[in-house]
């Protein structure tokens, strides 16, 4: 009986250890939704739940990337990472409401266990999650009107800040979705995805792409995915990609040297895929 328990607790404190982003990311989400409804008086509680998911998708990430370290940081996995945690959040919420009280006692005993474990995570967890906790109460009356806006202040660094035009949570969700299905598409067409958002210049400018694939003659290419009705290629795009098509680029940052490419030495004219979902 002391060992089987002893092994149960050496299983639960591993679950902790290898999980620590996630749970730290959920109480931060907690906390911000939690503090938001305070605020609001429960008016905002779709805002709420979208600021809370995005905040703890965000938390998520940076714990792994500049905690742990156990991956490395780009501005697209962590746009991915608060875009996911909001939608999730705000579809979560929707399912509470209409959950059987079978399911929701579920749900609350779950969420305990969660709070629970986090108490034995590196004192760093409390810190961060304690400090987080206090920025947001100072503006939680806002919360559910910043949610909206949360991902025009996550600009594109290669291609400029951000517009203030609509879309937000909205139009990054439907964006990302557009380059799963390019994603889908080119594997079934026998193709390699090597990388994604490689930047290049061109004469004109420059452009990041979506994906590069290498194809079945072992060529390389890259698509760009767009999708929805009101998609259009942005301007430098629109001049860009037909120099990459004519006369090639050169690929610049991680990206390229992660995909296989070396920064800085040009390549030739490559194709320039344009996936319309």
């Amino acid at each position: 009986g002391l060992f089987w328990g002893q092994g149960v607790l050496s299983n639960i404190g591993g679950f902790v250890s290898e999980h620590s982003g996630e749970i730290v990311g959920a109480v931060a989400a907690t906390v911000v939704t939690g503090v938001c409804l305070a605020g609001t008086g429960g008016a905002g509680s779709v805002g709420c739940l979208a600021a809370g998911g995005a905040v703890g998708g965000a938390v998520t990430n940076l714990w792994k990337t500049q905690v742990q370290h156990t991956q490395q940081f780009s501005w697209s996995a962590l746009a991915s990472d608060v875009a996911f945690g909001a939608a999730s959040a705000v579809v979560a919420g929707g399912i509470a409401e209409i959950a059987t009280p079978w399911v929701a006692g579920v749900a609350k005993t779950a969420a305990s266990a969660v709070q629970r474990a986090a108490q034995t995570v590196a004192p760093r967890a409390t810190q961060a999650v304690a400090s987080t906790s206090k920025a947001i109460a100072a503006g939680a009356k806002n919360l559910a009107t910043q949610a909206k806006n949360i991902f025009k202040r996550v600009p594109k660094p290669d291609e400029g800040p951000a517009t203030s035009g609509a879309g937000g949570v909205t139009s990054v969700l439907k964006g990302e979705a557009g380059v799963q299905r390019s994603i889908a598409a080119a594997e079934a067409r026998g193709e390699t995805v090597l990388g994604r958002e490689i930047t290049m210049d061109t004469t004109a400018g420059r452009v990041r792409p979506d994906i590069l694939v290498r194809d079945a003659e072992g060529n390389l290419k890259f698509i760009e995915s767009k999708n929805g009705p009101s998609a259009s290629l942005t301007p430098n795009q629109t001049v860009g990609y037909p120099i990459l098509r004519s006369e090639g680029g050169i690929p610049r940052g991680g990206n390229a040297s992660r995909a296989g490419l070396t920064p800085g030495e040009p390549i030739g004219p490559i194709p320039v895929q344009e996936d319309w979902w």
